[in-house]
Order: C-alpha cells, then sequence, then structure tokens
C-alpha cells in the first residue's frame, strides 16, 4: 500500500517498494537491507518529513531519490516520468528539477573554490550568461541572507550555518521544484538549526517548493512537515499527517520516538535513550516484525508473521499487529509501551 493513499495533491516524486541490499565487508554472503520495500509520495507543494533512529535507511532513501544509488527493486517516478534506470544523459533534464542539500555542509562544498564559483557551475548548467553570473550569484546568496561579498570567500572562511546557507543557495541555482534534504540542520548549533530551518520555510513558501526532510530529530521533522514517515530498519512502519501522527500514534515505535522528545518543564526527568536497534547483517527477509524484540506488545504473531503496512482512517498507515488505534489514552496498559524502550512519556508542552 502507498503511504500517501489518501493525499489529493498530485505526485511530483513517487517512490514504488523500493529496495537496496549493501553487501556486508564482514561476512561473507551476508548483506544489510538499507531498504526493504519503501513505498513514500511527495506531492506539489507539500513537505514529507521522515524520521527514524541512525541506520534505519533515511538518507539511502535521499539518495535513491536523487539517483544517486542506485536501487535493487521497485520504481522511483519524478513529475510522472519513470527514473529508475534512466541514464546519466536521461537524468539531465531531471537534475535541475530535484536538488540535494546535504548533511555536512563543509565536505560537500570545494574547497578549492570560492563560493562565487561553487554557485556559478549550476547557474551555467541552467543556461545563465556569463555576464549574468555575478549578479544572478549576489541574489542567491540575498536569498539565503548572506552578503554579495560572501562570494569570494572560501569555504572555510565561512561559518557552519553560513555554508550551509551556500549548499541552500547551490541547490536553489537550478530552479529546483523538490528538495531532498539529508539531515540538514544536524551538523549545526542548537541555535543556528532554528535559523536554518526557518529559512527551509520561507524558501518553500516563496518559491512553491515541495521538500523530502529526512532527520532522526522528530521535533524538527514535526516542525517542518505536513506528513510524516516513520522509518525502522529498512521499512516505513507508520505514516500520516503530522499533526495526527503526534497527537495519537499508532506504531509503539512512534510512540516510543515523541515520548524522547525534550520538554522545556524541568520538573519532568530527562528521557532515558532507548536500547539499540538489532544489527541489520542478514540474508534473507525477517521471521517476524522486526520491532518485536523491542516491543512490549509482542507475542507469537509479531515474531513470525510481519506485519504489512495496513490503512488506518485519517490517511494513516502503520505496520503493526497491534495497533494503538485511537491512543494510548484508552488502554493504560499500553500507555506504558514508551517506559518499555526506556522513554518516560509525559505532556507535549
Amino acid at each position: 500500500m502507498s503511504e500517501r493513499a489518501h493525499d489529493p495533491s498530485p505526485a511530483l516524486l513517487e517512490m514504488e517498494d523500493v529496495s537496496v541490499r549493501f553487501a556486508s565487508a564482514r561476512r561473507r554472503g551476508a548483506g544489510v537491507r538499507a531498504l526493504d520495500g519503501v513505498s513514500l509520495t511527495v506531492g506539489a507543494g507539500e513537505t514529507v518529513g521522515v524520521v527514524g533512529e541512525s541506520g534505519c535507511g533515511k538518507t539511502t532513501l535521499i539518495r535513491c531519490a536523487a539517483r544517486l544509488t542506485d536501487v535493487d527493486g521497485g520504481r522511483i517516478i519524478f513529475e510522472g516520468r519513470e527514473i529508475t534506470r534512466a541514464s546519466r544523459r536521461a537524468l539531465r533534464p531531471v537534475r535541475g528539477g530535484m536538488q540535494v542539500v546535504f548533511q555536512d555542509p563543509e565536505g560537500s562544498l570545494n574547497p578549492r573554490r570560492r563560493v562565487g564559483a561553487i554557485l556559478a557551475t549550476p547557474l551555467r548548467l541552467r543556461g545563465v550568461p556569463r555576464s549574468r553570473l555575478g549578479a544572478e550569484t549576489a541574489a542567491l546568496l540575498a536569498e539565503v541572507g548572506m552578503a554579495a561579498e560572501h562570494a569570494e570567500r572560501y569555504p572555510h572562511e565561512l561559518s557552519g550555518g553560513q555554508r550551509q546557507r551556500v549548499g541552500i543557495a547551490r541547490a536553489l541555482a537550478t530552479r529546483p521544484r523538490l528538495l531532498l534534504l539529508d539531515e540538514p540542520v544536524s551538523a549545526l548549533d542548537v541555535s543556528v538549526q532554528a535559523q536554518i530551518v526557518n529559512l527551509l520555510e520561507e524558501l518553500r513558501r516563496r518559491h512553491g517548493l515541495s521538500c523530502l526532510f529526512v532527520a532522526h530529530d522528530l521535533a524538527i521533522v514535526a516542525h517542518v512537515s505536513d506528513r510524516i514517515a516513520v522509518m525502522y530498519l529498512g521499512r516505513i512502519v507508520e505514516s500520516g499527517p503530522a499533526e495526527t501522527l503526534l497527537r495519537a500514534p499508532i506504531h509503539p515505535y512512534t510512540q516510543a520516538l515523541i515520548a524522547a522528545l525534550p520538554t522545556p518543564d524541568p520538573s519532568v526527568p530527562a528521557p532515558t535513550a532507548p536500547p539499540p536497534p538489532p544489527e541489520q547483517v542478514d540474508c534473507g527477509p525477517p521471521a517476524g516484525c522486526r520491532f518485536a524484540d523491542r516491543c512490549p506488545h509482542a507475542d507469537e504473531l509479531c515474531r513470525t508473521v510481519e506485519p504489512p503496512l495496513t490503512e488506518h482512517p485519517g490517511g494513516r498507515a502503520a505496520a503493526c499487529h497491534h495497533p494503538l488505534s485511537a491512543g494510548a489514552a484508552g488502554d493504560p496498559g499500553r500507555a506504558s509501551s514508551t517506559r518499555a524502550l526506556g522513554c518516560e512519556s509525559r505532556p507535549r508542552r
């Protein structure tokens, strides 16, 4: 079932049953299922957030959407055109329509080139004449809150937040319709994170951009997203409108992530980190639900049969044999599921 079966807006990006497996460098014949049958769509003008712990496949999802990583199975469709196995030449007209903002702003910029030269490359690819490059570069820098003189600086002469602004400006240079944001603020200080998130929101509204926003921080994803997909070990385990998903999670894993959100109330103890997920090295599909070993509701069915992603009211979906349904409020026993993962529940502020 598509993660966005109930959303009426036209699809800009569609990923259908995408699978990626990487060979293990430690165990012969084994591999890591980075993505295992993931279906996700991004509608025109909307932001879809993808959240999950490190190693769940979020970055691989972004790289597959941008065709930086090849898929082993499934389909990728952008603006109605399948690009799953398109050649580099066939991808050239597509590249301008989707751009990636990478996690590490320092590593994604050429240290030997000035900012102006970095921004000039995609502008030339867009067909901007040489006589207009200076003005267009200054306009891009202004859009992301930087001065024209920053064009003469090298990346190492900028702060982390400024480097990420340059990365965003470079992405905007081709006038994309879709931004693929791979944890764009995780390498920045907290105060700078808020500035960059607000900048992205402003740019999205100004240009009518669609965004696929990937992060492990649920609070940031919830702030920017229209819809959220929760990933666990290569699969989407829950998805739905952001506000509804946060208010009444269906999957116990989603509930645990919400419970771990920090609160400004000093009387509430800080959440304890949940135990790490199991290692993903294997040769075949799991025997049952991959979350079973961490879930307090798991039974024999969970350990033997993998739950499918099933539709729920309100445009929601979850892969769980024992869904939390209307939320934990109506079931005191299930309300304690977050504590079983080492996270104390608390009211949202």
